[in-house]
């Protein structure tokens, strides 16, 4: 069985590439919703071609009013749900091999916003399903490839979806690596927030008073998303000296790997600051642009002696407990470890300061142990001694399959079997996928845990010859779990 489906695979590989570059093409960033079109035109666009593609494959699909489509290998009882997305990050302005949305193939590897994350994988997974089909293979029960459409912003997309559809015994997402992912730490997303009824904003590039001789930071920005580690943060200081500035600056330059570039403006100086974006789970692997930023304001906070603004306040409060390069949450109190998760990690990923109020939002991915009173609640006083109070945008609990259980033995015996391994080991993770909140859901492929995929970051790709693997395990898996013959 296993030569039959790779040898299918083999004599497919370019067709496969091709529809992955064909999804690839379509910007399927979350867009503001449109009638009919829940996350907007560009997620709608990529769902429509996938299941065309699907459909001229022979398969039964189905449009859940542009939330998620399914796709049926046939007319049975479920067995096994795959999940994979169709939605991207945002694409970043350092890509190199070529441009996010125009994918190429070089050295045996393809490069493009979402070839890893999540088109690459859930095409696999398609013709995963296609090369049981097409070679004829009886199974017992069916398998639904689930593509959706709002993973990388909240998941929304699949909370409406098994409102009205039950869950199969077995499900499976693509969209982490191998062996298998049994153990997804808890998420918290919270935001240190001080509010007033200023209007400037931002891009005025002048201060909130005009007359006023006090320092203060007019408008301070950073990050994308709440996953993602910034890679650019700036701000514009009023009443700070340049050269008070610029020693800092060059001091922070000799101490972390970021580039620091300041600019004259009528309102002050602007001070930007580059890093390395990477995924929140694991802060360690980018250079955080924020936190950079944070501990400059810490090297010049002598200089702000006298603000009177409250969210220059705040900030420089909060430079105090959200130190560079602390992953674990230590000045944050929150630093917890347990032997089936691993350590919680945070990490600052968004700010916007203007008008005099504050937003700082952080990720943190927690250990077993975790709790909303020794999480939130320690946050809470934190940030009430910096004149801020918190904002619970999301908190979830630890996911956890056992790793002795059939179905978790049964994938790994299929990934074994295709890439020759042995004694493989369940993993956990700090990052969430789409069966986080699904029982008996289990993060399976499509790369091996070491494997670099530049996962959210600048040119992101997967080697050809892990999207071809991949899909010959997800189809042992497919024919072990859906009752093969």
């Amino acid at each position: 069985m296993k030569e039959k489906i790779q040898q299918w695979l083999a004599e497919h590989r370019e067709q496969m590439i091709r529809d992955i570059f064909d999804l690839v093409r379509v910007n399927s960033e979350k867009m503001p919703a449109q009638e009919g079109m829940p996350y907007g035109e560009g997620p709608a666009q990529a769902l429509a071609l996938a299941l065309s593609k699907a459909e001229a494959y022979g398969f039964s699909v189905q449009n859940h009013e542009n939330y998620v489509g399914s796709i049926d290998l046939m007319d049975a009882p479920r067995g096994l749900d795959i999940l994979a997305h169709l939605d991207v990050v945002p694409a970043t302005p350092g890509f190199t091999v070529t441009k996010p949305f125009e994918p190429v193939e070089k050295d045996g590897k393809l490069y493009g916003r979402g070839t890893a994350d999540d088109k690459g994988p859930a095409v696999a997974a398609l013709y995963a399903m296609r090369a049981l089909k097409e070679l004829g293979v009886s199974l017992t029960k069916n398998v639904r490839l689930i593509l959706g459409c709002d993973e990388e912003c909240g998941s929304s997309d699949i909370e409406y979806y098994y409102k009205k559809e039950a869950a199969a015994p077995c499900t499976f997402s693509p969209d982490s690596c191998f062996p298998v992912v049994n153990v997804e730490k808890g998420h918290l997303v919270a935001a240190f927030v001080c509010k007033t009824d200023s209007g400037t904003d931002r891009d005025a590039d002048v201060s909130t008073e005009e007359n006023s001789t006090a320092p203060c930071i007019v408008w301070a920005h950073s990050g994308m998303k709440f996953n993602v580690i910034p890679d650019t943060a700036q701000m514009q200081v009023q009443n700070v000296s340049r050269e008070t500035l610029a020693a800092a600056a060059k001091q922070l330059v000799r101490e972390i790997p970021v580039q620091i570039t300041m600019e004259t403006l009528q309102g002050g100086l602007r001070v930007i600051v580059k890093g390395k974006s990477a995924h929140a789970s694991t802060p360690e692997l980018g250079v955080n642009a924020l936190t950079a930023m944070l501990r400059l304001l810490q090297g010049v906070k002598a200089a702000f002696a006298e603000a009177a603004d409250p969210a220059t306040k705040a900030l420089l409060a909060l430079s105090n407990v959200l130190v560079y390069a602390d992953h674990a949450g230590r000045s944050l109190r929150v630093d917890r470890d347990h032997e089936v998760t691993g350590p919680t990690t945070v990490s600052p990923d968004m700010l916007d300061l203007a008008g005099g109020s504050l937003r700082l939002t952080i990720d943190s991915r927690m250990a077993l142990g975790s709790t909303r009173e020794n999480t939130v609640g320690t946050l809470t006083e934190i940030a009430e001694t910096c004149g801020c109070t918190v904002d619970v945008e999301r908190f979830s609990e630890t996911h956890y399959v056992p790793g002795d259980s059939p179905f978790v033995k049964t994938l790994i015996g299929c990934y074994e079997d295709v890439y020759g391994r042995s004694g493989s080991k369940p993993l956990a993770i700090g990052g969430g996928t789409y069966v986080h909140e699904v029982e008996n859901g289990v993060a399976f492929g499509c790369v091996e845990d070491e494997d670099e995929t530049n996962l959210h970051g600048d040119d992101e790709h997967i080697a050809v010859e892990d999207l071809l693997k991949g899909s010959a395990t997800f189809a042992l898996a497919i024919y072990a779990i859906c009752g093969g013959e």
